[in-house]
């Protein structure tokens, strides 16, 4: 509780019982005290009312920037989504029915069918580079993204989200697609010859952070308006990447 009403409501209890003690010898000092000790318990309520307003304020204004972060989230959040559907598509044969959600591209087969994604071939950007190349660029720029929202509204985050943000910004996926380039030059220094099919097993490092990433999504969509979500011309033939353009014909057990 408040001193300040433990004050207000003992000082106003000693004065009225003052007033009690004397109101049969002196008994207009009796209502003085009275009516001083009833102006202590008034101040109570008009202290807890303009209390108990500021408190709505600041919880209104907290929410309001919450919700301001988490829109700054959007850019950066849709970005890594899209490129991972990315993934899915130019590896996959085309399904029936089309995924037209998230939650339904990220399923089970979406493990099992990016394993054939061919990252020596070329992704669907212009200027043309292979998926190395490719995916190297853009989750770094992802992440400056994120570490960038971070360090502007790390204070209108509250920590869990703020923590959530960090393993989105720091998830494996993104380390390691950082680091493609790197890896060729070594594996030709040291004269390695591999297929680089979905890096070789880090499709295994997605089955951690896509949980992760469909939390933030979750959060994201909980204020934003309208909401994040898989275009509708995901699916279309003609949108780039077709369906299984990169897909690998050499046989993955």
């Amino acid at each position: 509780m408040n001193i300040n009403y433990v004050l207000l409501f003992l000082t106003g209890t000693i004065l009225l019982g003052i007033s009690f003690g004397i109101q049969d010898n002196w008994s207009w000092g009796s209502d003085a005290l009275s009516n001083i000790a009833t102006g202590f318990y008034g101040s109570i309520v008009v202290y807890y009312l303009i209390e108990k307003r500021l408190e709505e304020a600041h919880e209104e204004e907290s929410t309001e920037r919450r919700r301001i972060a988490l829109t700054r989230v959007r850019r950066p959040l849709q970005s890594l989504l899209n490129f991972l559907a990315q993934f899915y598509k130019a590896a996959s044969n085309k399904p029936d029915p089309i995924p037209k959600t998230y939650t339904e591209i990220f399923s089970e087969g979406y493990f099992d069918n990016i394993r054939y994604l061919d990252f020596e071939q070329d992704a669907p950007v212009i200027p043309k580079r292979t998926w190395m190349t490719y995916s190297s660029e853009v989750v770094v720029r992802i992440k400056n993204q994120f570490d960038q929202v971070i360090d502007t509204y790390s204070s209108s985050f509250d920590p869990e989200t703020l923590e959530l943000l960090e393993k989105v910004s720091n998830c494996g996926i993104v380390g390691y697609c950082k680091h493609l380039p790197t890896l060729i030059q070594v594996d030709k220094q040291k004269g390695f010859t591999r297929d680089y099919l979905m890096l070789n097993g880090a499709h295994t490092l997605l089955k951690e952070d896509l949980p992760i990433i469909l939390d933030l999504l979750e959060r994201v969509n909980s204020v934003v308006t309208p909401s994040l979500s898989l275009s509708s011309d995901f699916g279309r033939d003609d949108v780039s990447p077709k369906w299984g353009i990169n897909r690998t014909n050499l046989k993955i057990k």
